[in-house]
């Protein structure tokens, strides 16, 4: 009788062993999850900085040229400033679009009801 009560002993602590190795892997899964998640996010708003930064330089990039060619009436100066404003639209409308990504984002992942 004893070896009986011993094997179903050990059966039952082979699996509560199994169960509690599973437990630990879903959340592990889990956790990995929300991880990759948390850095796709980080990755996302150096984007949004690093673009509207790009925007601020050359907003101010356009700005000193202007500075300059109030201050000389020299029209060299404005090269930088005919420049900037070249590439302000697209720098403008690739913020816009990380912008919009983000929102887009937050509305799919609002829940149902």
């Amino acid at each position: 009788m004893r070896a009986v009560s011993d094997s179903i002993a050990i059966k039952l602590g082979v699996a509560a062993a199994l169960l509690l190795l599973a437990v630990i892997a879903a959340t592990s899964l889990v956790r990995m999850n929300r991880f990759a998640d948390g850095a796709q996010w980080v990755n996302h708003t150096h984007e949004v900085i690093e673009g509207l930064d790009a925007v601020l330089m050359a907003i101010t990039d356009a700005e000193a040229g202007q500075r300059g060619f109030l201050l000389t009436a020299d029209e060299s100066y404005l090269a930088p400033y005919h420049a900037s404003r070249a590439a302000l639209t697209a720098k403008i409308e690739r913020a816009k679009k990380l912008g919009h990504l983000l929102t887009c984002i937050k509305i799919a992942s609002r829940p149902f009801g």
